[in-house]
């Protein structure tokens, strides 16, 4: 879980850095041209208002990259000041597993929960205190059930982050900035088409990230490694 929190902060943090790189351009464009009089204070400050969110965004972000790096050195028994390796990136995951053995293995896993409940409380272990049989098969069965209806939602959000909306939100942005070029499109419009651009892809991101983070606890509740 650590892993995908990790790895989609850090992809994150690259999509905003790429995003300020060109921001601070316009910024810097927006300044010159306020200063020629060929832009309006309005739009001048909203470049310089717009890059300042982002850092402020930047700066978030990094800290809760600090944060997961301390925490996967503690996982892994390194000292918590080291630098966390890069990491491969998150690729979309589509839910492809065995219900059954998933929904066995988890219905173990809690009757063995329940029964150590029971002898820690020092009460005789009985069917009834256990929930019953049908009782955990109906608990394992919405378990995964769910767990199969999420990691398939997830996957298919991003999927359409990737194939769709994030080509229509660059191809959108390619066409703002020629029209600016040519004097058929405002300031303004290319700021919020360049910040739709770079939110769209953090939020592509952030899905990968979850569901990574699910399979990964799916993994840890069950003791079944899925692919």
């Amino acid at each position: 879980m650590t892993f995908a929190e990790l790895s989609s902060v850090r992809a994150r943090i690259e999509v905003i850095k790429q995003s300020l790189e060109l921001l601070r351009r316009m910024v810097l464009t927006s300044t010159g041209l306020y200063g020629e009089g060929k832009l309006d204070q309005g739009q001048a400050l909203q470049a310089q208002l717009e890059w300042e969110k982002l850092v402020g965004n930047l700066q978030f972000l990094e800290k809760r990259e600090k944060i997961y790096s301390i925490r996967m050195n503690v996982l892994t028994g390194a000292p918590t000041e080291n630098s966390v390796p890069i990491l491969q990136p998150l690729q979309e995951y589509r839910p492809d597993f065995d219900s059954r053995t998933m929904m066995e293995s988890y219905r173990s896993r809690r009757f063995l929960e329940l029964f150590q409940q029971l002898i820690r409380q020092e009460t005789q272990p009985t069917g009834e205190g256990l929930h019953g049989s049908d009782s955990l098969d109906v608990e394992a069965d919405a378990f995964i059930t769910v767990v199969r209806i999420s990691l398939e939602s997830l996957y298919q959000q991003a999927r359409r982050y990737r194939t769709s909306i994030i080509p229509k939100a660059e191809l959108a942005h390619s066409i703002r900035l020629e029209l600016y070029k040519n004097g058929k499109q405002d300031f303004s419009s290319l700021i919020e088409g360049l910040l739709y651009l770079c939110e769209m892809r953090s939020e592509y991101q952030a899905l990968l990230g979850e569901a990574h983070g699910l399979k990964a606890r799916v993994e840890y509740l069950t003791g079944v490694v899925i692919d």
